[in-house]
């Protein structure tokens, strides 16, 4: 009969310290402060110019049956239209570990192949013709591509990354007079993009592609001089005047993630 009212007792004591500690659980959960409430602002800010500089990409290509044939074929090529353009103002670079691939030729002997890479930057429109120029005069120069790009492209990301900040602070002031509420940022983000408007050509209104021109498009596809005619290309200011080709969008957008408070 002990054992049994001992067994009442324990059981009873356990019970007592369980509702106890469910107590104070309780309590704790009431006394803690309500989860904070966020709230995020994403603004965005972009500017379109006309690009300043433009880089052309070539491609060099000769043939030999010899490997050392090969070789001094390209070198002398390179040297050559590479003088020549230092005559006219134009600086070329090129890469100075050619592609060289041996390949079995029509006789079913081994011939070798070498491909040099140039690229060259301008900043006027007459050194595209001159390169044009060039590159039609000389069949183992080849034409696969024109970039365009803007000299302060990194104080542009600034000024844009500067105007969507002032576009969240103006909103959040907003917010807060309109809630009455304080608004406190606690983390943030920001992203970049450089875009460049699909090129255009004014008098028949078709697009050529996105980005820059290629070996292929257009016409004639594979001449530089025709391709420049063609499609209006112009630099800087002229693009008012001419197509719309070679504008460049730079933008920035923030997001702020911001506590709400009374």
């Amino acid at each position: 009969m002990k054992a049994v009212v001992s067994t009442i007792v324990t059981v009873a004591c356990i019970a007592c310290a369980s509702a106890q500690t469910l107590t104070n659980a309780a309590d704790v959960l009431l006394q803690s402060p309500i989860t904070e409430r966020t709230t995020s602002i994403t603004e965005a800010s972009s500017t379109t110019v006309g690009a300043d500089r433009a880089t052309v990409y070539l491609k060099l290509s000769v043939t030999a049956n010899k490997m050392q044939d090969v070789v001094t074929k390209s070198e002398k090529l390179a040297l050559r239209f590479i003088t020549s353009l230092n005559k006219n103002g134009i600086r070329p670079k090129h890469s100075q570990f050619p592609n060289i691939r041996p390949y079995a030729n029509k006789a079913k002997n081994i011939s070798y192949s070498v491909e040099n890479r140039i690229w060259i930057e301008v900043n006027q429109l007459s050194q595209l013709h001159i390169i044009a120029k060039h590159i039609d005069e000389l069949e183992s120069i080849h034409f696969e591509r024109l970039t365009f790009n803007y000299s302060n492209a990194d104080g542009l990301k600034q000024d844009m990354l500067n105007a969507a900040c002032k576009k969240v602070n103006d909103k959040k002031q907003i917010l807060e007079t309109q809630f009455d509420v304080k608004l406190k940022p606690v983390d943030f983000s920001e992203s970049f993009s450089t875009k460049t408007k699909r090129a255009y050509n004014s008098s028949s209104g078709s697009g050529i592609g996105s980005g820059s021109i290629s070996a292929g498009t257009g016409s004639s596809g594979s001449s530089l001089g025709t391709l420049i005619t063609t499609n209006d290309v112009t630099f800087g200011d002229d693009v008012s005047r001419g197509g719309r080709f070679g504008e460049l969008t730079f933008a920035a957008q923030v997001t702020t993630r911001f506590v709400i408070a009374k």
